[in-house]
């Protein structure tokens, strides 16, 4: 079986050994997306940039896991400019690794998801001198 036919469906399928084959496949990047649910764990005891201790709720999370999307599928996503919701959904559809469908299917997570998979797509900084 190729590593691009790991696709295991639920967050919980996903396992160490899975996300390290990814990497291996996909050297530019493999990213974690988390959504909170509406589901509470209990509150947990964290310590805030100024060293005050803080209790906050924590919350059963929805995953997904995603690689970096390439030339070929940004080109095609682009026909779709007009859509940029329907234009960042099939990025995301193409570059989906596994993990909860939720995050795609679903319209308040995919619209969380949606943002944080902007930064998956970041690229490097160039600068551009006229000699």
């Amino acid at each position: 079986m190729k590593v691009k036919d790991i696709r295991p469906v639920g967050s919980s399928n996903v396992t160490p050994q899975i996300i390290e084959a990814w990497k291996k496949e996909y050297p530019r990047g493999v990213f974690e997306i988390a959504v909170d649910t509406d589901e509470e764990i209990g509150e947990e005891e964290v310590t805030t940039d100024k060293g005050r201790k803080e209790k906050v709720m924590k919350y059963v999370q929805k995953k997904a896991w995603f690689r970096k999307p390439n030339r070929p599928e940004i080109s095609a996503a682009l026909t779709l400019r007009n859509d940029v919701m329907r234009m960042q959904e099939e990025l995301m559809r193409d570059c989906f690794l596994g993990g909860d469908n939720e995050l795609l299917d679903d319209e308040d997570y995919f619209q969380a998801a949606a943002i944080e998979f902007e930064t998956v797509q970041k690229t490097r900084t160039a600068e551009i001198k006229k000699v």
